[in-house]
């Protein structure tokens, strides 16, 4: 009878630990899709973040004053900045994109369109319509 009762007490004991186990499991199995979540979430921030420097400049008629400042912000960002910014899809130089500024006319206005890249989201070029031959 003294081995039936301890052979009870074991046996429920083995099904205490058990059932902690899977809760255990349980609980770490949802916080782990809660933080792949989060980094998500924090990705998706970094690009909004990223791109809203630029979007505030782009539309179907932007002043021509906002292009000349569009082109300033691609100047300071370009400078500090591994994520380079090109115009018209072109590696330019800041004396360049200087140059592209003082060609905009500030009384017309323009189209300005950016390119994002697909695999990341961010904006890595800006399309101002200024005429090539313009470009020296």
């Amino acid at each position: 009878m003294e081995n039936a009762s301890k052979a009870l007490i074991i046996a429920g004991s083995v099904l205490i630990a058990i059932l902690v186990i899977s809760l255990g499991l349980l609980i770490f199995k949802s916080t782990s899709g809660t933080t792949a979540q989060t980094q998500d979430l924090g990705k998706t921030l970094e690009v909004q973040q990223f791109n809203s420097q630029f979007l505030k400049y782009c539309g179907d008629s932007v002043k021509g004053s906002q292009v000349r400042t569009l082109c300033e912000v691609i100047i300071a960002h370009n400078a500090n900045s591994d994520n380079k910014v090109t115009i018209n899809d072109s590696n330019r130089t800041a004396s360049q994109i200087s140059d592209i500024r003082n060609k905009i006319k500030t009384n017309q206005n323009y189209a300005v369109k950016q390119d994002v890249n697909d695999s990341t989201g961010l904006i890595y070029n800006i399309n101002i319509p200024v005429e090539w031959y313009q470009l020296d």
